[in-house]
C-alpha cells in the first residue's frame, strides 16, 4: 500500500512539473511573439518613412533641375517661394510645404547665390519631418 501511495504521489508531482513546464514555455512563446510583433511594427513604420522621404527627395530633385535650366538673371530675380514644378509624390505627403529660399553668399562681388530647397511634412505617426538640399549659382550660371 505504501508503494501505491508513493506511486500516486510521484504521478501528481510529475503532472505538476509538466504543468510548470507548460506554463513556462507558454510565457516564453508569448514574450517572443510580442517581440516579433514589435520588430514587424517598427519595420513597417521605417518603410513608410523611407517612402515619404524618397517622395520628398524626388520633389527636391525635380525643382533643382528646373532651377538649373534657368539663367542667373531669372534665378536672382526670384524671392523665396513655393516650388514651381508640380510633383505628384509631394501631394501624397501629409501637409507638405515646399519652399525655395535664396541667399546672396558673396557680399563683395554679388555674383554667388545659395539656393536652398526644403520640403517639410507631417510623417505617418504625426511627427514633423523635413529634408532639404542646397546648391550655388554664380553669374556664369554654373554650379560651383
Amino acid at each position: 500500500m505504501t508503494s501505491m501511495t508513493n506511486m500516486t504521489m510521484r504521478r501528481k508531482s510529475a503532472s505538476g512539473f509538466v504543468l510548470v513546464e507548460l506554463l513556462t514555455s507558454l510565457a516564453v512563446l508569448t514574450v517572443s511573439g510580442f517581440g516579433t510583433i514589435q520588430v514587424y511594427y517598427h519595420g513597417v513604420n521605417y518603410l513608410k518613412y523611407s517612402q515619404e522621404h524618397a517622395m520628398a527627395l524626388q520633389a527636391l530633385q525635380n525643382e533643382l533641375e528646373h532651377l538649373r535650366s534657368q539663367s542667373y538673371a531669372q534665378v536672382t530675380a526670384q524671392q523665396s517661394r513655393p516650388f514651381a514644378m508640380d510633383t505628384p509624390g509631394l501631394r501624397r505627403l501629409h501637409r507638405a510645404k515646399a519652399t525655395v529660399a535664396y541667399r546672396d553668399v558673396d557680399e563683395y562681388l554679388g555674383d554667388l547665390v545659395e539656393i536652398t530647397l526644403r520640403v517639410e511634412w507631417i510623417g505617418r505617426r504625426g511627427y514633423p519631418s523635413e529634408t532639404s538640399i542646397s546648391t550655388y549659382v554664380d553669374r556664369s550660371g554654373a554650379n560651383p
